[in-house]
């Protein structure tokens, strides 16, 4: 035995047993035969410590890895250059990838936020990012942290390794193979879950409700959760079950079923006629689909009901249906709900004495009309009349359109026109007594006509000073007034003065007007009168001092002539 307190030992010497007590140096490679007692500690600066050995016992409870010491003034042996990634150094004992790297001197510089990304040699390191300056660098380097314990774990050697790995990503310890743990505790859960394990073999936690799902396999509409005295699993309804889900006892044992088609809870039995209690919330009822039509006594209480033959009927001749929402609630229809049988019909909006029965119009869930029975009934038939309402597209009021008085029956325009949509019809005064023709007020219009002057049989050839025209056209009667001042003729013309409105033809009764006329050529007039010929055109009169009438003429025209006119005549 050789016990030796410090010293070197020698080049490749052979020993025995070996006691060391102080510091020792190994230079190049030892054998140490036998044990190998060291009573300080062992400090090994090497890449690879191998110890070939079938068990390795340690006393300490506690093994530490990837324990990375700072180290401070590191210098870099040559220059480092911008945009590369390598160090070089003197050692590399006591780096590890993961490490910090904070430049203290030196005119290179490290990339923003640097660590070691490999112990290439024992003398190199590389970098996790490009060199930002070129030049001499002298750097510390940080001590543990994730990213240096990032990868390190224990392998055991096989066949293939096996693995316990710590992943810095993951946050968390991975196993290559798989972990039994037959009676361990898994603590974490919070209340009400439990652990599965999901189908990539991983442990996952899940709510009781999902768990129940798990065990109970597929959930199929129309199943329940059913322990048949051996497992818990889903089921359809069994006959035993009947008096349970159907409270009437007397029916049949598949008086209550599951549809195969809708999943929906059939009721078959018991007999037409007999009260039956759906006790389930929000059970759908469908009516048997094989038996004869359904009838139900007393107050009934359904989720939902759907009728496969499209009717609901009361057996009472005079019996009403009520569907009525709780509270604010609407009874809301489909697309489209049609009243009556084709012998009787009746839509009925009952409401209190205070209230305003309404039947409102809506587009996308917006108000657009609103038909409302108004105001509070006072007696006497007054009160409560009816009108309706308009809305603009965002549902905003816009006022009233029509009102119906109750107490007596009057019409009222609240807001618009009274537009008549087919030409020739229009408010029928027939009711009233009359022995008239016609007593349908079919027409109203007024606007504006350039009168012009002209021969019956050639044109004048003039100018104008003023040609104004208006006309009322009530019914079929026509009323015409205006005024016309010639500037200049240069062209007499041939015929009756004739005034041409561009109207309503004149029929073959007279025309009732007169005129007033000023600087007309015509010699011996008194007056001045007009009378329609069959056209929308109108030939002047005037009367002689001897009261003979007399037609004026298209040479009575000069220049300065000017004519007031009114006239009515019927359309032809």
């Amino acid at each position: 035995m050789i016990k030796k307190n410090g010293g070197i030992f020698g080049r490749n010497p052979t020993y025995n047993d070996v006691t060391i007590e102080g510091v020792l140096t190994l230079k190049e490679a030892q054998t140490i035969d036998n044990d190998l007692t060291i009573n300080g500690d062992l400090v090994v600066n090497g890449t690879t410590t191998t110890i070939n050995a079938v068990n390795l016992d340690v006393d300490d409870k506690n093994i530490s890895m990837g324990v990375v010491v700072a180290k401070v003034g590191l210098v870099s042996t040559t220059n480092i250059t911008a945009g590369q990634f390598t160090v070089s150094l003197a050692s590399t004992v006591g780096l590890l990838a993961g490490m910090t790297a904070t430049k203290t001197a030196g005119t290179g510089a490290f990339g923003v936020g640097a660590k070691i990304a490999s112990v290439d040699s024992a003398t190199q390191i590389t970098m996790d990012v490009a060199h930002a300056t070129s030049g001499s660098i002298t750097f510390d380097t940080g001590g543990a942290t994730d990213d240096t314990a990032n990868g390190g774990g224990i392998t055991l050697k096989g066949t293939t390794d096996k693995l316990i790995t710590w992943i810095k990503a993951k946050a968390a310890w991975v196993f290559s193979e798989k972990i039994e743990a037959p009676d361990a505790v898994i603590t974490g859960l919070t209340a009400s879950q439990s652990v599965f394990s999901d189908s990539n073999k991983k442990l996952v936690s899940k709510s009781n409700q999902d768990a129940i799902n798990t065990l109970a396999g597929a959930v199929t509409s129309g199943q329940y959760l059913r322990g048949d005295g051996t497992d818990v699993k889903m089921s359809a309804i069994q006959a035993a079950d009947v008096p349970t889900l159907n409270q009437s006892t007397t029916g049949s044992a598949g008086a209550v079923k599951s549809n195969s088609t809708t999943g929906l809870l059939q009721v078959t039995g018991p007999a037409a006629g007999a009260t039956r209690v759906m006790t389930t919330p929000d059970a759908n009822f469908t009516a048997a689909r094989t038996d004869a039509a359904q009838t139900f006594t007393g107050a009934q209480t359904f989720g939902n009901i759907k009728v496969d033959t499209n009717t609901i009927s009361s057996t009472n001749t005079n019996g009403d249906i009520n569907i009525s929402p709780n509270g604010t609630g609407a009874a809301v229809f489909g697309r489209y709900v049609t009243i009556g049988d084709g012998t009787l019909y009746s839509l009925s909006l009952n409401g209190a004495v205070s209230t305003n029965p309404t039947i409102n119009w809506k587009i996308g869930g917006g108000m657009r009309f609103a038909l409302l029975h108004a105001g509070t009934e006072s007696g006497g038939n007054a009160g409560g009349d009816l009108t309706m309402y308009r809305y603009t597209d965002a549902g905003g009021y816009l006022g009233g359109v029509l009102e119906i008085t109750r107490s007596n029956g009057n019409v009222k325009v609240m807001d618009g026109n009274l537009v008549i949509g087919t030409s020739g019809k229009g408010i029928d005064f027939s009711a009233t007594p009359g022995t008239g023709t016609s007593e349908l007020f079919a027409d109203y219009e007024e606007g504006t006509f350039t009168p012009t002057l002209t021969g019956s049989s050639t044109a004048i050839t003039l100018t104008y000073t003023s040609q104004i025209g208006s006309y009322t056209k009530i019914g079929d009667t026509v009323i015409v007034r205006g005024y016309v001042k010639v500037n200049t003729v240069t062209g007499a013309g041939s015929g009756f003065l004739v005034l041409n409105t561009g109207l309503w033809n004149s029929n073959a009764n007279p025309v009732a007007g007169s005129a007033v006329v000023g600087k007309i050529a015509h010699s011996d007039y008194v007056s001045a009168q007009m009378r329609g010929t069959g056209s929308s055109s109108l030939v002047f009169l005037v009367a002689s001092a001897a009261g003979a009438p007399a037609t004026v003429n298209a040479t009575d025209v000069v220049s300065g002539s000017e004519i007031y006119f009114t006239v009515s005549y019927k359309a032809a």
